[in-house]
C-alpha cells in the first residue's frame, strides 16, 4: 500500500498506535520501510503516534507524527489555530512513559493475548 501510494503520488496516513501490541512471535515494523522514497521528505507517508494505547494514558492526549517537513508544517499551522496545546504535566508524563522502563507494554501485551484466547 505504502509504494502503491508513492507511486501514484497519494499520501498515506498510517495509524501506528498499537505498533508493540502485536502476537505470535512478531517483531514491529515501521511503514516506513516499505516506502521506496530516498528520505523521509521525498515520502508521502504520513505516520500518527501517541501514548494512549501502549502506555494506557487515554486522557492525556499526547500524540505525535513522523512525516515530511511540508506536512508537519502545515499540520502545524492547521493545529496551532485549531486548539490549544496539551497541559504541561500531560507532556510530562509522556515524557517519562516513553523514555522510562517499557516493561508495562509487553505485559499489556501479554494481558491482551489472554483475554483473546
Amino acid at each position: 500500500m505504502v509504494a502503491l501510494c508513492e507511486k501514484n503520488n497519494l499520501y498515506l496516513i498510517m495509524d501506528d498506535t498499537y505498533n508493540r501490541l502485536i502476537f505470535d512471535n512478531r517483531k514491529p515494523t515501521t511503514s516506513y520501510q516499505f516506502s521506496p522514497a530516498r528520505g523521509l521528505d521525498d515520502s508521502k507517508l504520513v505516520v500518527i503516534n501517541c501514548v494512549s494505547k501502549m502506555y494506557a494514558m487515554t486522557g492525556f492526549r499526547i500524540g505525535w507524527t513522523v512525516a515530511s517537513k511540508e506536512i508537519v508544517r502545515a499540520m502545524t499551522n492547521i493545529q496551532s489555530q485549531e486548539t490549544s496545546g496539551p497541559a504541561a504535566p500531560s507532556q510530562w508524563a509522556a515524557v517519562g512513559a516513553l523514555n522510562g522502563v517499557q516493561s508495562s507494554i509487553e505485559s499489556l501485551r501479554l494481558t491482551l493475548r489472554t483475554i483473546a484466547t
